[in-house]
């Protein structure tokens, strides 16, 4: 939800399976453009994780997830260098 919410806020150039798995949040929770209690936006997330419905979105047209690679940092914070990590 935290995601979505700093997506719509900056136009990123992102990997084709986000923009899905925004689009399903979105589907089920507002952009937060005025103060508001979240409980019910919480509690909606849960049940979207627990039901793997972001998951079925993301993979309608890619690859299953666990073979998608996702990066958070393409850098060795211990080495300081560039990494390469498998596609299993």
């Amino acid at each position: 939800m935290a995601a979505a919410q700093g997506l719509d806020f900056r136009k990123l150039h992102t990997g084709p399976a986000v923009p899905r798995a925004k689009a399903e949040i979105r589907k089920h929770v507002d952009f937060l453009d005025v103060d508001r209690p979240l409980h019910s936006d919480h509690n909606t997330m849960m049940v979207l994780v627990k039901t793997l419905d972001i998951k079925r979105a993301v993979e309608k047209r890619d690859r299953p997830l666990r073979d998608l690679l996702i990066v958070l940092s393409p850098f060795d914070y211990q080495k300081g260098s560039r990494v390469q990590l498998p596609v299993r």
